[in-house]
């Protein structure tokens, strides 16, 4: 057919290229946008995780739910995490709010008789290639950890778990 038109062997394969350029530029970049998305989330799991120990460890110094949720919560803003200059303390449910950073102080996982601190940490990730196919501007992150203080023949270490939202882990 192409000989038909004039064109020869090299010129197919030029159009060839030039017809299946754009869509391999659109996969690649969405396949950069996904991999960041990643990386993000694993980013954030490693600040919950490390906030929550240390909110555990600051407990066992100070033997304050607050004290120890508000520690958890600004070692989290380091860590990228968005909070405010005061965040707000619940006493009855034992929960801190700030902005996408909530820290609780929960029953032990080891001893329903201790106490454990989850931090939840979400953080938005703007879109950029896929808002070509969604509305959605930004991707919402969430990682997730509880870490508790577990007595073990008198001496105390750094339990926990960790898990995240979406999926990851």
């Amino acid at each position: 057919m192409l000989k038909r038109l004039g064109i020869g062997n090299r010129g197919s394969v030029a159009i060839l290229t030039a017809v299946m350029l754009p869509g391999l530029a659109v996969a690649v970049a969405l396949g950069v946008e996904a991999a960041s998305w990643s990386a993000a989330r694993v980013s954030i799991q490693r600040s919950a995780d490390m906030s929550a120990l240390a909110g555990a460890i600051n407990y066992k110094a100070t033997s304050s739910n607050q004290a120890a949720a508000t520690f958890a919560a600004r070692i989290a803003q380091l860590n990228g995490g968005i909070g405010t200059a005061t965040p707000s303390w619940n006493s009855s449910t034992n929960t801190l709010t700030d902005n996408q950073i909530t820290v609780q102080i929960v029953s032990g996982v080891a001893s329903s008789s201790g106490n454990a601190l989850k931090v939840t940490f979400q953080k938005s990730i703007p879109a950029a290639v896929s808002r070509a196919f969604s509305a959605n501007a930004t991707y919402t992150v969430i990682g997730s950890s509880t870490a508790e203080l577990v007595a073990t023949s008198g001496s105390f270490y750094g339990g926990g778990g960790a898990g995240s939202g979406n999926g990851g882990g």
